[in-house]
């Protein structure tokens, strides 16, 4: 018997990589797991995710907390094997003294696959399961490095990478051990599921439970061990350390606060807001909640009230809130760390994340500091709480996060470790903004994702102010599965009660409603100048919004060149600047024509695409090039959006169309904006808007919406307008199909897949995973969440004399080929700039990246572009960094 625990005892779990002889055993670093787990089970699960856990292995809630943490502490009994042990020379000397055998093999077999074959055929042989259960459940405990184990990995496991005896007598021992020290019968399990959501949820837990039992700062090594019930009381204590340091638990219990406690600036709620407010708590099911409303109706308000009062009643863990760029991501962050400030009054730890590719570096601007020092703060005891969670795959762990849409999407792709994302974002209530703003390929994605939320406990508010009514109906029926009644005029809210879908009509506010005068002017950059010189000669403000970054640099060239503008008050914002120079342009463009007072008495803002989205920004003037025209709508939401003073001539708000010129036929000539939109729709919108001299908001904005989007006939003024029409919508049939059946071909299984074996449907969180960054992968191969041309990322160098720079003026040096550390990687990235031009993206992508860059983390797929004095070429173009333009790309004649 003695002999029987020492070989126990030795089985080592962690090891000593400064050459030592110090390790922590097996049993010892299983139990950390189980208990974090259980620590997880008890603080940070609650109301529906807990009950859904339950009620999926038909247990109660004590019952499923300790066999949940009892299966995830087997994760690691595959290293109770000789593949494993021989990793680390001193554990296998001591084995072979204990009479352990290592065979020699070639083929070495990962740990995570050894756990899974075992358990598998350790449940079946021992008739605890039957073998599809007892496959998914070894496949989701096997998984926790970032794919789940098919049966084909299973499969590869031999018997030398098994072990004879007695390798097999002390992994039996070890899970006999471990079923008592959790408290569970391993010999009277429950019953497993056939939902398949059941093993992906439990996948993500062993996964998160690992990586936080495996921090040597929570649980150092503990040497030789023998009492295992003391040890495991320690690591129930060191778990629960550890979870309240990285700020997992420890805040306030929430309670419900009025709407005028939430937002003391505006007590007194606006009717859309008041509508929402009054709705009733769903009661065991997760909440649904579609808001159609105009611009600046306070749909944001809306759906933070509702997030906080289905947590004050269900118990939910968090929220997250999904935008569709990173400039909407960042001014939303400040936002929500307001609103949870309130919600959470005097409480310094709580964990909100920012999350998008370029979140750290926000963060670590002047602007953001005060914002983010909660979550960045150095937690007494635990390190640094904010980088546990940095690493792409943890970040939507944290309970309180606001990001881009992507992040989310991410969940329900196949890459590595989805199941974590998916886990993240189970039992909370997830915000997603603008939904309109996405095309068929991420509408699909949308709706695969709002499926499994729904399956795993998390609540969804949907805002939208120009939604089309086919999109309505998808995602209303992706996430609640029936069909929207009655359709009541917009603004509108759409909800879940009692297991039914219901809508009502809410009245705009009447303070808010607007009639925009709608002129059409020429798209001409050297007459659009003239024309806002003379409207901008008392003063006032007007955004210039256009559709391509060549066309908004030449615009503002040409402004500046008229000479009726000062310098100052002239401001460009785009993406293609070097990532440092976009984030003072998005800080300099806020301070100037945000919600605050005037600082300039006269400016323009020319700009992309980048302030169309939830931006909240006021102009006294708007001028768009022709766009969809529910983008056109979004862009002139900016548009007198809040009350101050104006100048005479702008009092009325107004809004221009650069109109496209006709081509030969008539039709008109949209230029390189057909490259960036659909040309179909671009006919449509041109059509819905012609003729009308006015919009009302919100009167129109639903009719125009379905004009372009819809099924009504339109009035077509000429025979080759039908024809441009009728080929434009052949290539857009096509395209959608196309942008479908990518969509399904990077997705997860859908959690109800009638067609999916439960071993089936486990394997596609294991095979054929894709990254989601390498531009050296074809595009098929990359689970990409949006299309569209690819991009690369390439940091701007300058050459000075003989030497490299960061900087023009030759004051931080670069070394191409000496080891990076993380201050020049962050200094790198502040002269990012990602390129979608098609020329540029393939010649960069032929580049290999510098050996230093090779060996970054950050700045492994970045490619370098050389600039001297200000130029580079680049094969046939030339590249010009002007610290007023951006990146300009020229291709000579």
């Amino acid at each position: 018997m003695e002999i029987e625990k020492k070989r126990v005892y030795r089985l080592w779990g962690k090891a000593s990589r400064e050459g030592d002889e110090s390790y922590h055993s097996l049993l010892c670093h299983m139990l950390d797991v189980a208990q974090v787990a259980q620590g997880l089970w008890e603080t940070s699960f609650h109301g529906l995710l807990r009950k859904q856990v339950c009620s999926w292995i038909g247990q109660n809630e004590d019952s499923a907390g300790r066999w949940l943490s009892f299966w995830v502490g087997l994760h690691d009994i595959g290293k109770s094997s000789p593949d494993f042990q021989r990793k680390w020379a001193p554990g296998q000397a001591w084995l072979e003294g204990l009479g352990f055998s290592f065979p020699g093999h070639s083929a070495i077999a990962l740990h995570g696959q050894i756990s899974a074959k075992w358990l598998r055929d350790y449940w079946v042989g021992g008739g605890c399961f039957p073998t599809p259960s007892a496959m998914a459940l070894a496949s989701a405990l096997g998984g926790h490095h970032g794919e789940l184990v098919t049966s084909r990995n299973m499969q590869s496991v031999n018997s030398g990478s098994l072990g004879k005896e007695p390798w097999e007598k002390a992994r039996q021992d070890i899970l006999l051990e471990l079923a008592a020290l959790m408290g569970v019968d391993e010999a009277s399990p429950p019953i497993l599921p056939k939902d398949p959501p059941f093993y992906v949820f439990l996948a993500g837990l062993v996964s998160v439970s690992d990586w936080i039992g495996s921090n040597e700062d929570f649980f150092p090594f503990a040497g030789d061990v023998t009492d295992f019930r003391s040890y495991g009381d320690l690591a129930r204590k060191r778990a629960g350390h550890a979870l309240k340091g990285l700020g997992w638990t420890g805040f306030s219990s929430p309670v419900h606060l009025s709407f005028a406690e939430l937002f003391p600036d505006t007590p007194d709620p606006r009717p859309l807001q008041a509508a929402t407010c009054g709705l009733s708590i769903p009661g065991n099911e997760p909440a649904f909640l579609l808001i159609e409303a105009p611009m600046g109706e306070g749909k944001t308000e809306a759906a933070m009230e509702r997030a906080a009062s289905w947590s004050a009643a269900h118990g939910q863990q968090g929220c997250y809130f999904a935008l569709p760029t990173q400039a909407t991501s960042n001014q939303m962050y400040g936002r929500v760390h307001d609103f949870l400030a309130r919600r959470f009054p005097g409480d310094p730890r709580l964990n909100l994340r920012l999350l998008h590719g370029r979140a750290g570096f926000v963060l670590n601007q002047e602007g953001f500091k005060s914002q983010s020092g909660s979550p960045e703060a150095l937690l007494e005891g635990a390190g640094d709480a904010g980088s546990w969670f940095a690493p792409k795959k943890r970040g939507l762990l944290s309970p309180f996060g606001v990001g881009t849409v992507d992040q989310a999407m991410m969940a329900v792709l196949k890459t590595r470790h989805s199941f974590v994302r998916l886990f993240g974002l189970a039992g909370k209530t997830v915000v997603l903004d603008e939904i309109h703003a996405y095309d068929v390929y991420m509408s699909g994605i949308l709706e695969r994702l709002l499926a499994w939320l729904r399956v795993m406990g998390t609540s969804v508010v949907l805002l939208s102010a120009t939604l089309p009514a086919s999109k309505r109906r998808a995602l209303t029926r992706a996430f609640t599965g029936m069909e929207p009644g009655e359709e009541f005029p917009y603004p509108r809210i759409t909800w879940t009660e009692n297991g039914a879908l219901k809508s009502l009509h809410v009245p705009a506010d009447e303070a808010r409603k607007k009639t925009l005068r709608l002129l059409r002017i020429p798209a001409n950059p050297e007459e659009l100048a003239a024309s806002l010189g003379k409207a901008l000669a008392g003063g006032g403000t007007a955004a210039v919004v256009v559709n391509t970054v060549a066309r908004a640099q030449e615009c503002f060239r040409v402004l500046m060149a008229s000479g009726l503008f000062a310098r100052e008050e002239l401001f460009l914002f785009h993406a293609r600047f070097p990532l440092a120079a976009r984030m003072e342009r998005e800080r300099s463009v806020l301070e100037n024509f945000g919600r605050g007072p005037r600082r300039l008495p006269r400016a323009v803002l020319v700009a992309t695409q980048v302030v169309e989205q939830s931006l909240d920004l006021d102009f006294d003037l708007l001028v768009s090039d022709l766009a969809p025209a529910d983008l056109v709508l979004q862009r002139a939401g900016r548009l007198h959006r809040h009350d101050r003073d104006r100048p005479s001539g702008l009092a009325e708000p107004r809004l221009w169309l650069l109109e496209p010129q006709p081509g030969p036929d008539g039709v008109p000539d949209f230029g390189s904006s057909r490259y960036v939109y659909d040309l179909h729709v671009l006919l449509r919108s041109h059509l819905a808007l012609d003729g009308r001299e006015v919009l009302r908001i919100p009167e129109d904005l639903e009719e125009i919406v379905e004009e372009v989007y819809g099924e009504q006939r339109m009035k077509i003024p000429s025979l080759s307008f039908q024809k441009a029409l009728e080929d434009a919508w052949a290539d857009r049939e096509q395209k959608e199909r196309k942008e479908a059946h990518d969509a399904k071909c990077v997705e997860i299984p859908s959690p109800e897949d009638p067609n999916q074996t439960l071993p089936g449907f486990m394997s596609g969180f294991g095979a054929d995973l894709r990254d989601s960054d390498d531009p050296e992968l074809h595009p098929s191969l990359q689970a990409k969440t949006r299309q569209g041309p690819p991009s690369v990322k390439a940091i701007c160098l300058h050459k000075v004399g003989e030497g490299l720079f960061l900087d023009a003026i030759g004051k931080v040096p670069v070394s191409l080929a000496a080891p990076f550390d993380w201050k020049m990687e962050e200094a790198s990235v502040e002269a990012e700039v990602s390129i979608s031009h098609p020329g540029i993206f393939h010649l960069l992508k032929g580049q290999e990246p510098p050996p230093a860059w090779k060996r970054s983390g950050m700045l492994r797929h970045h490619r370098k572009i050389e600039f001297e004095e200000g130029v580079a070429t680049l094969g046939k173009y030339i590249i010009r960094l002007d610290p007023d333009l951006g990146l300009v790309i020229k291709k000579p004649e």
